[in-house]
């Protein structure tokens, strides 16, 4: 979701009104969707980042500014300017590769990138001059890759400063000089910063899910709209424009601990919708807001620029994308609102290939080496619809899982198993990706616990058997599991599995397995069976909660 700030027309003498629209087409510098893939490459300048991250807004640490960017307006300035950073030294020759839109101090929140030079221990940066060369010791642990103590990760967005993700730790290597602080934590004294400025219109722009988006516009005093994004959640106003259920009207509205009325906005994924929100603000600075998104559908005219480019890359891969694998009878189910919190079928589908990759010569005491498969929901990336004759191709399943990864085979104790899934649901309900989906194995969850003791039923299927049944989980036992190389480096947050795992083989690429299984299986109808459940007590808990206080109600009435 790309917006602008700027003065409305016509706004009244001592009011301050403010409009955010969508901001200026693409191909004038601006960045939309998601970043490029970080990397440092030996011939790149002095960096410590070279890519940017302008899609996902990111947590302050110690080297780097608040996630998610607070974004503000002065009264009439018509310019927005991201919370936290200290302010950097000229940039290096290099840097300017990329020339600055016309316009662009006008454009407030629109994100166009540019790279950052290092800093250093002071918060000098470490070349003064245009001409200047950096220092020959950062240079060297930057084209490695590795962050230098003092030299902040700091992604520039017009001239505005984004921090580091605050979840980056169990997403990718990132040193051990890096201390991240959690979103409300680190944008509090940021916001109360820019408010000793005499900055009045402040926007939260973050890419935390949004459960944390209302918390942020709960508990961040000061913060006037919260933008949002990570969890794909729809909202909208009336009735829908297409399939998509909404979770609240756009925008949500969140009454802040200080009485305010904070507007949060999300606008799903994909490119499906433009999110579009026209904030307006009273003479004591209150905000008025509506706004809804706006389908992307024909009725939209294409970019010409972007289009041509795009086809250009399709005809190069026209060949492989369009591939047919194999058809489904029915829709596999790889949306967000599923695989993230329950039980989905395309989950069970990606963990049959695996466990069928593994495939085995029996032996006298196993028809299997290994039985069991476990997925992170957040790799999984779309669904499949069967409404299109239920072909199957390339391009389709690598929507479905784009990150190009491979399903590894470890060895574990039933111990670790069991913290594992401890750990699946231990923020469940945030639609964060580490929800567990499953293979050869059978979990009966109780929310109504305290996180850390929601596993109730764990039973895994036997290998050792000539009839393969379900058994309990043996904490002392040594297991072999299938799963992706992510969670078995410790990606999302599954530290776990990385600490304390006995052996660790590398695996086929995901595609190649899931691709070669539909293939040997022609046609496909995985089903929801009842591998993930959830105890009477995780709904009853509730629901008790309602009739204890429906009993209340009634009691009032009558005595009334």
């Amino acid at each position: 979701m790309r917006l602008a700030v700027e003065p409305a027309s016509g706004q009244k003498e001592g009011a301050s009104r403010s409009r955010l629209r969508p901001a200026p087409p693409a191909g004038q510098g601006a960045y939309l969707g998601r970043p490029p893939r970080e990397r440092t490459r030996r011939h790149s300048p002095p960096l410590a980042r070279p890519a940017c991250s302008c899609a996902r807004s990111t947590r302050r640490s110690h080297v780097s500014p608040s996630r998610p960017s607070a974004s503000a307006a002065a009264p009439g300035a018509g310019r927005a300017a991201v919370a936290g950073g200290r302010r950097l030294g000229a940039h290096h020759p290099a840097h300017q590769r990329r020339a600055q839109p016309a316009g662009a101090d006008q454009r407030g929140l629109e994100q166009v990138c540019q790279r950052q030079p290092l800093r250093g221990r002071r918060g000098a940066p470490l070349h003064q001059g245009a001409g200047d060369p950096p220092s020959r010791a950062p240079r060297a642990a930057a084209r490695r890759g590795r962050p230098v103590p003092g030299h902040p990760l700091v992604h520039r967005v017009q001239g505005r400063r984004g921090g580091a993700l605050h979840e980056r730790p169990a997403l990718r290597c990132h040193g051990t000089n890096l201390v991240f602080e959690d979103e409300i934590t680190a944008l509090q004294p940021e916001v109360d910063k820019l408010k000793t400025l005499n900055v009045s219109k402040i926007i939260a722009l973050g890419h935390s899910g949004f459960e944390m988006d209302k918390l942020i516009a709960q508990k961040v005093k000061g913060v006037d709209v919260v933008v949002g994004g990570h969890s794909n959640t729809f909202l909208y106003t009336g009735k829908p424009p297409s399939k998509e259920v909404p979770a609240g009207n756009y925008p949500f509205i969140v009454t802040s601990d200080d009485g305010r009325k904070v507007p949060v906005v999300q606008a799903y994924a994909f490119g499906k919708y433009l999110g579009y929100l026209k904030v307006e603000f009273d003479e004591k600075g209150y905000v008025t807001s509506h706004g809804n998104p706006i389908l992307l559908n024909s009725s939209i005219p294409e970019d010409p620029g972007i289009k041509a480019e795009i086809n250009e890359w399709r005809k190069k891969l026209y060949n492989y994308s369009t591939q047919e694998v194999g058809r489904t009878l029915v829709y596999l189910d790889g949306t967000t609102q599923s695989c993230r919190f329950k039980e989905c079928n395309m989950g069970n589908l990606i963990c049959d290939a695996m466990i069928n990759n593994n495939l085995r010569h029996s032996d006298a005491v196993s028809w299997n080496h290994v039985s069991m498969c476990i997925l992170n929901g957040g790799g999984i990336r779309s669904p499949i619809d069967e409404q299109n004759n239920g072909t199957i191709t390339l391009e389709s399943l690598t929507a479905v899982l784009p990150f190009g990864g491979t399903f590894d085979l470890v060895q574990l104790k039933g111990s670790t198993l069991k913290k594992a899934f401890e750990h699946s649901v231990h923020r469940y309900g945030l639609s964060t990706g580490e929800f567990l989906q499953v293979g050869g194995i059978h979990v009966v969850y109780d929310l109504s616990r305290k996180p850390g003791d929601r596993v109730v039923k764990l039973d895994v299927l036997c290998t050792q058997c000539r009839v393969p049944h379900y058994e309990p989980l043996r904490m002392d036992k040594v297991y072999k599991l299938i799963l992706p190389n992510f969670l078995a480096n410790g990606g999302d947050g599954f530290q776990m599995i990385k600490d304390e795992v006995l052996k660790h083989d590398s695996g086929d690429q995901d595609i190649d397995v899931v691709s070669g299984y539909i293939s040997k299986m022609k046609v496909i109808y995985p089903a929801v069976e009842g591998r993930i459940k959830f105890s009477a007590g995780s709904h009853c808990h509730g629901s008790f909660s309602l009739i204890f206080l429906s009993f209340w109600a009634v009691i009032i009435v009558l005595y009334q």
